[in-house]
């Protein structure tokens, strides 16, 4: 296990009774290239994965990582929402008090520096403890983006689709509106057992 100079992880190793785990809750951004998704995969790289090493080598913990949402792969993630549980922010410190913060700032600072460039923890902070990122989750937001140019560009080829004819920008517009409300979208995948197929959305543009 990496030794860091945290003073929160100190304080933690120097303790000789147990520590409570508690409840991080934390917005990762990240570029999906070179990973086959956020799920954890048995033999390619995840990005459920990469955040789970991090906390393993940053705290010595084996904690499960869970997430808002699973992005497929090479789709990249600007606020994926995620939680686990961790002993590193010790159990006596009053919850939304300045001593819980720098505990949650140093373990943010800590996993940053642990993790590969191509993830980063935005932010970190305690949660309750049956928070759960997926199912008290009241929206989510997806963006597609187009290049639309007669040559591509080698800077946006990972981060947008090119196109290089003209655009109906009014059709998209009028084909997009169609999406708004609630719909059954059973026939875009299996969804996991006992969860319902129809979904409300609430805003589709250009």
């Amino acid at each position: 296990m990496t030794q860091r100079p945290w003073p929160c992880w100190s304080l933690l190793r120097a303790r000789k009774k147990t520590i409570a785990a508690r409840r991080a809750r934390a917005v990762v951004a990240y570029d999906g290239t070179n990973y086959s998704g956020f799920q954890r995969q048995a033999n390619a790289p995840s990005v459920q994965a990469a955040l789970e090493e991090a906390i393993r080598e940053v705290t010595g913990e084996k904690a499960g990582v869970i997430g808002a949402g699973r992005t497929d792969a090479g789709v990249h993630g600007t606020g994926q929402v995620i939680a686990f549980d961790t002993a590193w922010i010790e159990d006596e410190a009053p919850p939304e008090t300045d001593r819980e913060q720098r505990c949650a700032g140093d373990l943010q600072r800590a996993l940053n520096a642990v993790l590969p460039a191509d993830i980063a923890v935005r932010e970190l902070r305690l949660a309750a403890p049956d928070f759960h990122p997926r199912y008290d989750a009241v929206s989510r937001q997806y963006r597609y983006t187009v290049y639309n140019a007669p040559v591509r560009s080698p800077l946006a080829r990972w981060h947008s689709l090119h196109v290089m004819g003209a655009l109906d920008v009014n059709a998209m517009q009028e084909a997009a509106a169609l999406l708004v409300g609630e719909h059954d979208f059973a026939a875009f995948g299996r969804p996991p057992t006992g969860d319902s197929t129809v979904r409300r959305v609430l805003t589709a543009e250009w």
